[in-house]
């Protein structure tokens, strides 16, 4: 009966006070509308291309009437200061100049970019060593085109600058890159999850921060290997995965490890490891032998 009574003054009082859905309250990767009073954004590079001189979704009036300029505000530090009807969001910057954001169908706010991603990624990353982990970065060809420029299997690279990323309201950062024989390059990313959709922390899904042969205790000769996408018995996972990427399937059989990888004859290879070392590797057009 207690438990009974419980239940329905519970209910009585979620009725009352409604219950909050995730979209009213959870935005930008699960952060709560309360914790992004205080947090500072920066509006992106470059507005949509539509409109080269005003944002798109920022505006200089709480009507939505008179969009924001670009020339006036872009490079500006804002802070959200308080939320609107509908998501939508008031930002205020040192000067006490405001503007207001539209939030999307999916709780982002497209032009809006977390201030820590370029502050954090500067104080961090700039002038640091990186090792490719996709292997490409961007360059631009003779006619100024850009280009992707097609890298060695774990290439080190500096970064050579960090800035907010131009026309994109999709990432935040744009690292400058240079490869050690000086060529240059570019990568647009993510760093946080702050206001940004999936996958976010580009840097460590574009690059190793410490050199992987070091990091994961590599040997001289299997380096080598790896280095050319090639393979030898005595490996272990790790390395057979840094050569060949990630395996289609993986599973236990008895006392061994399978790692599956397609092979060009449309017949699937199977790395076999014993003891996290690879001993045979057996061609199969199934999962079993």
């Amino acid at each position: 009966m207690i438990q009974k009574t419980f239940c329905v003054v519970l209910l009585s009082i979620l009725l009352h006070i409604g219950i909050p859905s995730t979209q009213q309250n959870i935005l930008g990767l699960h952060l709560p509308k309360s914790e992004w009073i205080g947090l500072g954004f920066y509006l992106s590079k470059y507005p949509s291309k539509k409109e080269p001189d005003f944002y798109e979704d920022c505006f200089e009036d709480s009507n939505f009437f008179m969009q924001a300029d670009y020339h006036k505000y872009n490079g500006k530090l804002f802070t959200a200061n308080q939320w609107l009807k509908n998501g939508h969001l008031e930002l205020l910057n040192p000067a006490n100049e405001k503007i207001y954001c539209k939030v999307d169908s999916e709780g982002y706010f497209p032009e809006l970019i977390f201030y820590k991603d370029l502050i954090d990624v500067r104080k961090n990353f700039l002038k640091r060593r990186v090792w490719t982990r996709q292997h490409f970065m961007y360059s631009r060809d003779a006619k100024g085109s850009i280009v992707k420029y097609s890298l060695p299997k774990f290439a080190p690279l500096k970064i050579t600058a960090v800035n907010l990323a131009p026309r994109s309201q999709e990432v935040s950062v744009r690292l400058n890159l240079e490869t050690d024989s000086g060529y240059p390059g570019f990568l647009d990313v993510n760093y946080t999850a702050i206001n940004r959709k999936p996958p976010y922390n580009g840097l460590e899904r574009y690059f190793f921060i410490i050199n992987p042969k070091k990091l994961f205790n590599i040997i001289d000769t299997n380096w080598e290997l790896i280095k050319k996408g090639k393979t030898s018995l005595g490996m272990n996972q790790q390395e057979v995965m840094l050569s060949l990427g990630n395996p289609i399937d993986k599973f236990n059989q008895g006392s061994e490890m399978i790692l599956v990888y397609p092979s060009s004859k449309l017949i699937n290879q199977h790395f076999i490891f014993f003891k996290d070392h690879l001993v045979e590797i057996k061609s199969t057009s199934g999962d079993t032998f």
